[in-house]
């Protein structure tokens, strides 16, 4: 199946990536030998860019952002495995990797980083697709070839290399239709807050959805496309399965976590008898003979300053 980096021609040049298996033509050709059927242009209308012909070798950094998950890690270990390829490393001066986690300055300022110390091109999963308006035009000033991909930039003066993000919210709608047609509740787990990634598949599912003309009860939760953090987000939300419309289900709060003024103390006996402390009383209550604290309750302290507070 060929997937259109869609919706997106009138704002940026974007390609579109084949996730069909190759040709056995196709397998026996090098790793690294471009192949027309995976790389093409969006459609007739999507602009080009010509630059000056740079001689080999360049220098090419990858500006990431979030890293929480396994396929952001998996990316950054394929690049650097591409990069290690003989016939790649011949042609490349440096190449470097930079992930500054959620925060958008920090991936800008990394960029302008970049731009300043005169690389050749930067490749980027923007954190952002419209926070690098003054950064894409530096880059552009100063003849550096900006390329976007995954989570792509919302401009014309930069490469955008994509799969259709929003087709997948579409397509995933179109399913659920498919298996519950009188509509229902919906946990939609998102993924990064803020990347176009998560904004074009989210626009995808509830478009379809609200097209339908069905009731859809749908209760988002953060994920972050990261397994550990999807675990534990959605059993607060499905603890409710009551389909009847006489008692509707009620999205369920997450379990409060402990406050900030309370702190684990490690057992070494085992991970239940782990038990808290309030932070100010810790010092006092792991002095003198007695050791073995209690589960730490709201008026309740060791057994040393429960003895101090009656005796004031």
């Amino acid at each position: 199946m060929r997937r259109k980096a869609g919706n997106r021609c009138g704002r940026a040049p974007v390609f579109r990536l084949s996730v069909c298996p190759p040709s056995p033509a196709a397998r026996k050709s090098s790793p690294t030998k471009q192949r027309p059927e995976v790389l093409r242009a969006l459609a007739d209308q999507t602009k080009f860019f010509k630059y000056p012909a740079k001689p080999a070798p360049i220098a090419s950094p990858l500006a990431n952002g979030f890293i929480g998950n396994t396929w952001r890690i998996q990316m950054i270990k394929t690049a650097k495995a591409y990069a290690e390829q003989p016939d790649v490393k011949a042609k490349l001066k440096e190449f470097k990797v930079v992930s500054t986690g959620e925060d958008v300055a920090a991936q800008i300022a990394a960029v302008n980083n970049f731009i300043d110390s005169g690389y050749d091109a930067i490749v980027i999963n923007a954190q952002n697709p419209t926070a690098f308006a003054p950064v894409i035009k530096r880059a552009k000033a100063a003849g550096v070839i900006l390329v976007a991909f995954d989570n792509i930039l919302d401009t014309e003066d930069a490469i955008n290399v994509d799969v259709d993000q929003k087709g997948l919210g579409v397509y995933w709608a179109k399913w659920l239709m498919q298996n519950i047609p009188n509509g229902g509740k919906i946990l939609e787990v998102r993924g990064v807050a803020g990347t176009s990634v998560d904004t074009d598949r989210h626009n995808g599912i509830h478009e379809t959805l609200d097209a339908s003309g069905k009731k859809w009860d749908i209760v988002e939760v953060v994920g972050k496309w990261d397994d550990g953090t999807a675990q534990k987000v959605p059993p607060t939300r499905l603890r409710c399965r009551s389909t009847s419309t006489a008692s509707p289900c009620k999205a369920v709060p997450p379990e409060p976590s402990a406050p900030s003024w309370m702190r684990s103390i490690p057992s070494s006996r085992s991970a239940r008898n782990r038990e808290w402390v309030p932070q100010a009383l810790r010092r006092t209550c792991r002095r003198g003979p007695e050791m073995r604290l209690r589960r730490h309750r709201p008026g309740a302290g060791c057994r040393r300053h429960q003895d101090r507070d009656r005796s004031a």
